[in-house]
């Protein structure tokens, strides 16, 4: 199997239903031929600290069972690209209601973009690499072109973001949102917008993520779709960006991810899985 890693896997403790138990992921890694690999539950804002909390325990006791692991198992966290307007409000308790999610209504067009971490928690935690996830619009208009902008916003802020190491599921579309998938058609996006985050990715060393479960594996989208979306991998990391393979399991076993068709895809993609591939930064 072409996959030999994978660092975006969310556990029993992600805030969004996963309900993967850790310890049988350690086996399942090593069943599956999966040399190195990392938990990475979510963040959005500081309301799912706890969550985190409960996920770094659990991690700590299954490395306390067996240190050697330490060289290949690794503690990391997806935080969600948000407003620091959402961010203010949460951190004083403005707010009624589940916020599990951010506040997604009611913030200002244009609201300065944030992650619900800093470099003083990523230390606290031993956090050792952050994957950011776009996965929602921001107080925008729910027209393509008005999506498309505030997506492609939110993509360069965690592209250039000092603190995050990998962008999970380019045009990733949360099916919660209520409006049918604005990119649907990769090749609809407009180039430039594709160049200039290539550019910016490679400029900060931010690693581009090859999604399995939520765009490989998603009925969601089309063979045609998939294709230009691994061609446009293949393409930016000629160019010098790195590449990240991440499962997203939220399964209760992380074999119900299908390796053997991922693993086909990619090997077909033209993709160089012994180079230019991501490993966890030294923070």
């Amino acid at each position: 199997m072409i996959i030999k890693q994978d660092w975006h896997i969310h556990s029993e403790h992600s805030c969004d239903g996963a309900c993967l138990n850790m310890a049988d992921l350690v086996i399942e890694t090593e069943q599956l031929g999966i040399l190195n690999y990392g938990i990475s539950d979510h963040l959005h804002t500081s309301y799912n600290i706890p969550d985190m909390v409960n996920s770094r325990k659990c991690y700590d006791s299954i490395i306390s069972k067996n240190p050697a692991l330490k060289k290949r198992f690794y503690f990391g966290i997806e935080v969600s690209c948000v407003s620091e307007w959402e961010l203010g409000k949460i951190r004083i308790g403005d707010y009624q209601g589940d916020v599990t999610y951010g506040l997604r209504r009611g913030g200002p067009p244009n609201s300065e973009l944030g992650i619900g971490i800093d470099r003083e928690y990523i230390e606290q935690m031993g956090i050792e690499y952050v994957v950011g996830g776009v996965h929602w619009p921001l107080y925008c208009d729910l027209d393509r072109d008005s999506l498309l902008k505030d997506y492609h916003r939110q993509y360069m802020f965690m592209a250039q973001h000092k603190d995050v190491d990998i962008l999970a599921h380019y045009l990733w579309w949360n099916p919660l949102t209520g409006v049918e998938n604005p990119f649907s058609d990769f090749s609809s996006i407009s180039p430039s917008m594709k160049q200039e985050l290539a550019v910016a990715l490679k400029e900060s060393g931010c690693a581009f993520e090859i999604n399995l479960e939520a765009i490989l594996m998603s009925p969601s989208y089309t063979d045609k779709f998939k294709r230009e979306y691994l061609d446009y991998a293949s393409e930016i990391q000629s160019m010098g960006v790195i590449i990240a393979v991440g499962s997203d399991c939220h399964s209760r076993h992380y074999s119900e991810v299908n390796f053997e068709l991922s693993s086909k895809m990619l090997e077909e993609s033209g993709l160089d899985f012994e180079g230019n591939i991501f490993t966890v930064p030294k923070k």
